[in-house]
């Protein structure tokens, strides 16, 4: 897992099953899901306007 972002990070989204089964999912797959199943999905960040040191 990723705890911060950095320039040209990228998301993932896992499918967790409810035995604790994962599966890592690509941006175009469709799964079935049953009661139980988990998707969990991280994304790369927050980003934000201007330099991080809030100075403008």
């Amino acid at each position: 897992m990723h705890l911060s972002a950095t320039d040209n990070s990228t998301g993932q989204t896992t499918l967790v099953r409810k035995g604790g089964e994962t599966t890592t999912l690509k941006a175009s797959d469709g799964v079935t899901v049953e009661a139980g199943d988990m998707i969990k999905i991280e994304t790369p960040g927050g980003g934000g306007y201007g330099p991080a040191d809030g100075a403008h």
